[in-house]
This record gives structure tokens, C-alpha cells and sequence, in this order.
């Protein structure tokens, strides 16, 4: 059982899957429209790459390590490894946006080269993001970029992964040039809600097919009832048990797509008491049965 958000797949043991689809580099590009989610709201995750942001249209907010940001239309947002982080639509508004992960190994890496650009991206020891916004001077020769890699993925000449390789180091230097005072500061300073959070998450994550009490969070993050709240609300926007829910739920759809798993197998392996409880918090939260969500998936695939 997983759930997917951005070509990565989070296991129900906590790990995630980064499935590639830029020629055969350890890299992903995708355009997304946040209204396509579960209210409009992203899983809240991290990884081992780098994810770049860029709105197309509209605007949304994303929500790094609890601290809520407005991307407006153009804007260019970087989020580096380790970063917990979701993304959430800005009321009603309709928000399109091309995300793009790119995993350390598509960058040289000699040792400067390294210690200068890569060890303040993939290995900081604080979650770290950054917004050039579409008045910075830097903007449109990124997106430039970005649409030069779309280019290249679709007409595929000779070499084109060689030149989607330099694509993404004049990336990371127009990065460099724009970001150079925040986001390639490197700290020594480990973040101890980050850290907790991430446990409490992963917990989640490994058991959320039985039944979760709030004091079991509070000892995977050996924290305090009152804390765990606190931290769930600025990480996740949400109370311990309705994240949980959400997660179950999430993981339920992903099983009513790609499996023919009776419902009430569904129910009971993403943490439901039985088939009528899940059936009630789908409709609910869906507006339709788990059955006619199935059809109607299955029916346009």
C-alpha cells in the first residue's frame, strides 16, 4: 500500500519510492493542479532529492517544517532533502504547477563541487527552502531552463539526456547566483521538532493499519500529549487522529485503484474496524461510496 505525491511513493513502512520518469537520470518532472488532491492539500513528506517548484498559474501555499508560505503565479520554489513539507490550495483558487525532483547523483560530484553546492542541498543538517519570486531577476532564465529540459524530454534528439545533465548543473548555478546568502548555508544545527515530527510521521507511516492512540505518538517522539498536538497542527495543518484518518483514507484509494481487493479486505489493512466504518468516513469525505469510486477510476483508466 503506498501513497504517491510527485512520482514518490510512501510505503506503509515509511520509505519512499522516487519513480523517474526523465529519460533513464534519477530525476522526475511532472505539471500537477493542486484541486486534484484530497482537499486540495498534498501528503505531508520528505525525501532524499531535491524538489523544485514553479506555479504556472493561480497560487497555493506550501507549508515547510510548520511555517506556512503564499507561491504566487511564476513564483520558483526549493526544497531541499530531509524537508517535511505539503502543499495546500489558497482557498477556492485554482493553482497549475510544475514540479520537478532531481536526485543528488544527476550533479557532478567532485569534491569542491560537493562541499560548495551539493553537501548544503542533499546533506544540511536543518531543512532548508527558498522562493525566488517572479520579479527576481533569476525567474525567467530558470524557467528558461525548465522548458529546455521539457523540450529535450519530448523531442528527444541525439544525446538529449547528456544535455538534460547540463541543463540541471546551469540550473543549480543560476541557483547558486540567486540563493547564494540562504539557501547554500550549511548548519550544524539539527532541528529537534523536524526530527520529532518525522518520527511521529514514520510511526504513522509503519502502523496506520491498527489502531493508533495519541500516546503512542507521544513515545515515538517522546513528547508530550499537548506538544504532539501543537506539533501536528503546525506540521500538518491537522489534529493527530484526523491526519490518520486521511492517511487511511489515502491509502484506501490507492488500494480501490490498482487492486481488485474486496472492500472489506481494503477497510481492514488501512486501519478500519470493518467495511461499514470505512464506507461512512469515505462518503463523507468524498461525496461517494468507495465502490462507485472504484467504477468510475477503473472506467477512465
Amino acid at each position: 500500500m503506498s501513497n504517491t505525491i510527485h512520482g514518490m511513493e510512501i510505503l506503509s513502512d515509511s520509505s519512499v519510492i522516487q519513480n523517474y520518469n526523465l529519460a533513464e537520470l534519477p530525476a522526475y518532472i511532472s505539471f500537477e493542479d493542486i484541486q486534484s488532491y484530497p482537499d486540495a492539500k498534498t501528503v505531508p513528506h520528505w525525501n532524499d532529492a531535491l524538489e523544485v517548484l514553479n506555479v504556472t498559474s493561480g497560487s497555493m501555499y506550501i507549508i515547510v517544517s510548520g511555517q506556512k508560505h503564499l507561491l504566487r503565479e511564476q513564483d520558483i520554489c526549493l526544497v531541499n532533502a530531509g524537508c517535511v513539507n505539503y502543499l495546500e490550495s489558497n482557498g477556492d483558487n485554482p493553482c497549475k504547477y510544475f514540479i520537478g525532483v532531481a536526485d543528488e547523483s544527476i550533479f557532478s560530484s567532485t569534491g569542491e563541487i560537493t562541499k560548495r553546492y551539493l553537501d548544503p542541498v542533499f546533506h544540511s543538517f536543518h531543512p532548508n527552502f527558498d522562493i525566488i519570486p517572479a520579479s527576481s531577476p533569476f525567474n525567467k532564465p530558470l524557467q528558461d531552463v525548465f522548458r529546455k529540459i521539457e523540450r529535450l524530454r519530448v523531442d528527444k534528439p541525439i544525446a538529449y539526456d547528456l544535455s538534460i545533465v547540463a541543463c540541471c548543473h546551469e540550473f543549480l548555478a543560476i541557483v547558486c547566483n540567486a540563493l547564494k546568502e540562504t539557501f547554500f548555508l550549511t548548519s550544524s544545527i539539527t532541528s529537534k521538532a523536524d526530527s520529532t515530527m518525522q518520527g511521529m510521521l514514520s510511526f504513522i507511516h509503519e502502523n496506520f493499519s491498527r489502531t493508533i492512540h495519541i500516546e503512542d505518538l507521544c513515545e515515538a517522539g517522546k513528547i508530550s500529549r499537548n506538544q504532539c498536538f501543537h506539533l501536528f497542527n503546525k506540521y500538518t495543518g491537522d489534529t493527530p487522529n484526523n491526519y490518520i484518518l486521511k492517511f487511511r483514507l489515502n491509502s484506501a484509494k490507492s488500494m480501490l485503484i490498482t487492486s481488485d481487493v474486496p472492500l472489506s479486505q481494503i477497510a481492514t489493512s488501512c486501519g478500519f474496524a470493518h467495511q461499514s466504518h470505512f464506507t461512512n468516513h469515505f462518503t463523507k469525505y468524498y461525496g461517494i461510496t468507495p465502490l462507485q469510486y472504484r467504477k468510475a477510476k477503473k472506467k477512465s483508466m
